[in-house]
């Protein structure tokens, strides 16, 4: 079997993503977030300390 390396990709995994962003509330909250901040790092920042 070859080798898909669509898999193996380096990320959050989907139970992850779905624990982030499941819910419309959580993902507005990340749109939010991204909208505010300039960069990635400060977006990220600013979602974990609303976690």
């Amino acid at each position: 079997m070859a080798f898909n390396t669509i898999q193996f990709q380096h990320g959050m995994s989907v139970p992850e993503f779905i624990e982030r962003f499941g819910t419309e509330e959580q993902c507005a909250e990340a749109v939010k977030a991204m909208a505010l901040h300039t960069t990635r790092s400060e977006a990220v920042v600013a979602h974990e300390a609303h976690a």
